[in-house]
């Protein structure tokens, strides 16, 4: 039976499913994907979801949860994965090592930088990559960089832009709250880890500061490191001008109603507050950090960007957003004008064309394998150190190889 008279099982494996940009992806794919009715879809994830939203998200969709967290789950998961149509690693190719010897198509989703991924050993790295029939990265240069390094990967490696639907994001920003009482105000979003430096961001923004004593900007998020960086804020008497937020299910109307909207990191895979920026209008000042920033922000034409950990400079570069010394109207426009590259109907009718493609030329690679071995069965030749073992119809004979130095 054809892929197009019959459901595709699909299975999306996530290592973990928090507040995060990896996990507004995945939801963002599920709504696009589940009303048209040609798809089953399951998910298993390592860790235990605990966030209300995301429980109701995946009750309201039908969509089944399965979490390794028994022996007899992950058997449970196990069956699941060898009975689909295809295996769709979407967290960083977590399940690489779980997943490699299933015989079922498989797509693998690398989320963060190349830098990060080449932190890996060149063993871990050719690993991961022989894992999947079909390995996804984010950003054109991210693909480039793995053509040029490891070149005997580029049939399986592709490109795709994370979806965003840029509708419901304004109608999202139109009614979430923001601070009615500052006129103007920068944010930050982003958990609260080292991989988002927010340690550049406080030193700049102390600096900036004391020409500027009535500026703002609100840290969106949460995270490990949280506590941290507040007893530092306290330490540079900054409590009363970084206003931390928490996690808000909506920040997008202290994203829209911001002066700019700032990001740090030292890595990022597809940076989506940069693009949710650029679709609600606002200036996005950016570290020009391996993969994502300059591809997002048009090599600076979208965007203002500044040397990774440079605090000096992005403390210049508020001062002069603060000042009106910036015509941010040309950023924002052109930011604006380039958004198509990440609507959700073109970035999702590709994932689905990648999904269909996958399992067409896995399901001819396996057969091929199939038969392949059921010929080995009926007639091989192997060589074993000093024999050879002949199989006929499933007969194997054993014939010790004789050498030219043996005598006769």
């Amino acid at each position: 039976m054809e892929l197009k008279n019959k459901r595709i099982n699909i299975v999306f494996c996530m290592y973990q499913i928090i507040t995060g940009g990896i996990e507004k992806c995945l939801l963002r794919i599920i709504e696009k994907l589940v009303p048209n009715n040609k798809y089953d879809i399951r998910i298993i994830v390592k860790r235990p979801i605990h966030e209300k939203y995301f429980i109701d998200f995946f009750k309201k969709y039908g969509i089944k949860v399965i979490i390794q967290d028994s022996i007899f789950n992950k058997k449970i998961a196990n069956t699941i994965l060898y009975n689909s149509d295809i295996i769709i690693d979407y967290f960083n190719c977590c399940f690489w090592n779980e997943i490699s010897e299933i015989p079922v198509a498989k797509i693998g989703v690398y989320h963060s930088s190349i830098n990060f991924f080449y932190k890996e050993s060149k063993e871990m790295q050719y690993s991961i990559l022989n894992s999947y029939d079909k390995f996804i990265c984010l950003t054109d240069s991210f693909k480039q960089d793995v053509i040029k390094y490891i070149p005997e990967y580029k049939n399986i490696t592709e490109q795709l832009y994370n979806p965003i639907n840029v509708e419901s994001l304004q109608k999202l920003a139109n009614i979430g709250e923001y601070p009615k009482d500052c006129d103007k105000y920068f944010v930050f979003l982003g958990r609260f880890h080292e991989d988002k430096d927010h340690d550049c961001v406080i030193n700049a923004f102390y600096k900036f500061s004391q020409k500027a004593p009535n500026a703002k900007i609100y840290f969106l998020g949460a995270g490990d490191k949280q506590e941290e960086y507040k007893e530092k804020i306290k330490n540079l008497g900054l409590e009363n001008k970084i206003i931390f937020t928490g996690a808000i299910a909506n920040p997008y109307g202290y994203l829209k109603h911001s002066l700019a909207n700032i990001l740090s990191s030292p890595n990022e895979g597809l940076s989506n507050v940069l693009i949710e920026g650029a679709a609600l209008g606002v200036l996005n000042i950016s570290s020009d950090c391996k993969s994502s920033p300059r591809e997002v922000l048009m090599d600076g034409k979208a965007g203002i960007l500044y040397p990774v950990g440079d605090s000096n400079r992005l403390s210049e570069i508020l001062s002069a957003v603060w000042d009106d010394k910036i015509d941010k109207s040309t950023y924002i426009e052109s930011g604006n004008k380039n958004l198509y590259r990440f609507d959700s109907d073109i970035t999702i009718g590709q994932f689905e064309k990648n999904i269909l493609e996958t399992i067409n030329n896995t399901r001819i690679k396996y057969k091929k394998t199939k038969i392949k071995r059921i010929i080995q069965n009926i007639f091989s030749i192997k060589n074993f150190n000093e024999h050879k073992v002949i199989t006929i119809f499933g007969i194997k004979l054993k014939i010790k190889i004789r050498r030219y130095d043996e005598k006769s």
